[in-house]
């Protein structure tokens, strides 16, 4: 009847082990009830207990030889390959594109791309000779520059998997050479100053269901230029894997563990300035709900906007990083990627 609540169900198989669950409950005209239960072998219908529910799951699985590796040698000229390593030989143009290749010279899902421009490639990085620094001389030798911020695009990694990452980069200059590399909220700093044998991670970074993540590379305050000369990737299984689409329908209903909406491209949607230091105007060409997110899917604004009409949001107190705006119509749905430096 009118007014009463509907019980909908669907069912999926797990495997041993901790699983993230991702509820999403939408209140169109309310009142509204949302009750979750479940039940399986051994465990009758119920509302979900909260001795089964963890905020925090194990990391990472033990150390295993399923562990993979992918070294990336960031250089321009031809005369500075190493060999096992992915030589880029590339000016930093935006929209340059890698597929990686492991230690083991395997193929693997991975790719990279400049997303930004770089404001240029060297071979100046410091080195005693003998290959004595942490990485041969010919990666130790060259590396990108730049004086601003900008984005290395990661794509094909497993949302099964945790990584790290490793930077490293030199300069035979001396004075503050520090550089800055984020992913999401993490960041390490490293100065290439003279560097032969110092090297940063970042660790336990879990890609997006859609497989992406973004590096940003920029230079410190005080410092000269930002630099990146190698970067190395390690993927190791984790114990908590990410949701999947492994669901099955019951009658007209079915249960979506993850579920991504089209993006339109007929909506006309302005999102400026961008890059933007914390200030951002959106304008959609029909009345529209907006969202802001960070790239692991939490939404940190929210709200309507009329059509032609302006919104400026303060993204100010938010960390340096990418965010998308998305906006929804009647029908449609448009995404923007924007840059908060």
């Amino acid at each position: 009847k009118k007014g009463e609540a509907e019980e909908k169900s669907g069912s999926i198989t797990l495997s041993q082990g901790y699983h993230p669950i991702r509820l999403t409950f939408f209140e169109q005209w309310g009142p509204q009830v949302l009750e979750v239960r479940y039940e399986g072998p051994g465990v009758k219908l119920q509302s979900v207990p909260d001795k089964v529910l963890f905020l925090e799951a194990p990391k990472e699985a033990p150390a295993s030889s399923n562990n993979e590796l992918v070294y990336i040698n960031v250089h321009e000229d031809d005369g500075h390959t190493a060999s096992g390593w992915n030589n880029l030989q590339s000016a930093p143009v935006s929209g340059e594109r890698w597929e990686l290749q492991n230690t083991k010279g395997e193929l693997t899902q991975i790719t990279l791309q400049l997303e930004t421009a770089w404001d240029g490639a060297n071979a100046k990085g410091y080195t005693s000779g003998g290959n004595n620094g942490t990485y041969p001389d010919a990666v130790t030798q060259s590396y990108y520059w730049t004086k601003e911020n900008e984005i290395v695009g990661l794509s094909g990694l497993s949302p099964d998997k945790l990584y790290s990452f490793t930077f490293y980069a030199s300069s035979m200059y001396g004075g503050d050479r520090t550089t800055v590399y984020r992913i999401g909220d993490k960041e390490v700093s490293l100065n290439a100053s003279y560097n032969e044998q110092k090297t940063v991670t970042i660790e336990n970074i879990r890609p997006s269901i859609t497989g992406e993540l973004a590096i940003e590379v920029s230079r410190a305050a005080g410092s000269s230029y930002g630099f990146l000369g190698a970067l190395v990737i390690e993927s190791k299984p984790s114990l908590a894997p990410s949701v999947k689409q492994e669901v099955t329908q019951q009658e007209d209903v079915v249960l979506s563990t993850e579920y991504t909406l089209p993006v339109a491209e007929t909506i006309e949607m302005s999102v400026y300035p961008n890059p933007t230091i914390g200030i951002v105007n959106i304008k959609a060409s029909e009345d529209a709900t907006y969202w802001v997110s960070n790239l692991q899917g939490t939404t940190l604004k929210s709200g309507t906007m009329t059509q032609d009409k302006t919104v400026t949001l303060d993204l100010s107190s938010y960390p340096k990083g990418i965010y998308l705006v998305k906006t929804q119509t009647a029908s449609e749905w448009a995404t923007h990627k924007v840059i908060i430096q």
